[in-house]
């Protein structure tokens, strides 16, 4: 197999695995991947309004606004005006959203823990450089994908 042919298989394995990881452990937390990443997100980044967890997770505005309002609704997220500027709203976890991401990651960590147990140190240093290489790849597709819309929604 070719190189790109390689790196595209190499990501659809890595969302097939995340897929396949995570998906029971959202079900048992009443949770669809999309709620649970935004829920990740929050959590990450802290301090996000709707519009920039929208774009930050590539979702229409308005649907992921209906999403927040779900979460908030079941006491994951809490939506709250900043006092210096009342038109910003931010999004940030309640007590229970952070003890359900929680939960999702150590149960995910436990599932791991048997496969990444196999691998010694110098496997596991190799392989960190390694993802710090595909990670520098996959930037600069995004930052090439991005900047083709950009011009294509731009005109040229």
């Amino acid at each position: 197999m070719d190189f790109e042919n390689r790196i595209w298989h190499f990501y659809r394995t890595v969302c097939v695995s995340i897929e396949n990881t995570f998906e029971p452990l959202l079900t048992e937390e009443g949770l669809s991947l999309i709620q649970a990443r935004i829920l990740f997100e929050i959590l990450n980044q802290g301090g996000l309004s709707v519009g920039e967890l929208s774009a930050l997770i590539r979702m229409n505005a308005g649907n992921c606004s209906t999403m927040c309002k779900k979460l908030e609704a079941r006491d994951f997220l809490v939506r709250e005006r900043k006092k210096d500027d009342e038109r910003y709203v931010v999004l940030s976890l309640t007590p229970q959203g952070k003890a359900c991401v929680s939960r999702i990651f150590e149960r995910a960590k436990d599932r791991q823990r048997k496969c990444l147990s196999k691998i010694g140190a110098a496997g596991r240093e190799e392989i960190l450089i390694q993802l710090g290489r595909l990670e520098e790849i996959f930037a600069g597709l995004n930052e090439s994908c991005l900047a083709q819309q950009e011009e294509e929604k731009n005109g040229k």
